[in-house]
Order: structure tokens, then sequence, then C-alpha cells
């Protein structure tokens, strides 16, 4: 973690600074992300303004938070009410959320039915 020093300068961490080749005497710019704020390397493109562009960004970026925790992600244990309403067609929409659920499980080895 970086700290801004009272004349508001803040150190790139040297991963960083290599990873996308910010060498000293570089220009970088900041813009406003939602909650946090987005660091743009040189000869980068500044952050598209226009909706569509933004919810790319935003897809995009969700896209790798997921990646993120399901690659530490702990497994789960999953109730058994859910594998009951996923072969019970009496109620249709809390089979669909079981199904889902199971199948992203599965699919991320992330759920394991316990046994008694």
């Amino acid at each position: 973690m970086a700290k801004v020093t009272s004349k508001h300068q803040v150190t790139v961490p040297r991963r960083i600074a290599n990873a996308y080749r910010i060498r000293p005497g570089d220009e970088i710019d900041w813009a406003p992300a939602g909650d946090a704020i987005c660091v743009i390397p040189p000869g980068r493109a500044a952050v598209a303004q226009d909706r569509e562009s933004r919810l790319r960004l935003f897809d995009q970026a969700t896209e790798r938070l997921r990646k993120r925790r399901s690659a530490r992600a702990v497994a789960a244990f999953v109730d058994t009410n859910v594998l009951v309403y996923r072969f019970d067609s009496c109620f249709p929409v809390k089979q669909k959320i079981a199904t889902g659920i199971l199948r992203r499980g599965i699919a991320e080895d992330s759920v394991r039915l316990p046994h008694q």
C-alpha cells in the first residue's frame, strides 16, 4: 500500500511500475472510477466516458474479481434443501436458483455435499 505525502505525492510500487512500464519522468493520468481511482499508465487511452464503454469496463472488472475470488475461495457446504429444490418442479423459481448454485459450484469446484 502506498502512502500519500504531505505534498500529495504517491510512490508507484515497483512491481506495478514494472508491469505497466512506468518509468521515472513518465506522466500518468488519474481518473475517478466510482469509489476508486483509476491510474492510467503512459501510452494508454483514458477511461472512456460513454455508457457502453463504462459498462464494458465494469463487466471486465467484475469478471476479474470473480476469478480472483474463485481462485482463493474455500469450498462451501450445500444445504440439503438446495438439492431438494433442484429436483422439485413445484417451485420453478427456487429450482432455477438451486440449479444455478449447483452448476456454478460444480464448475468452480467450490461446493461440498455434507453427509451424516
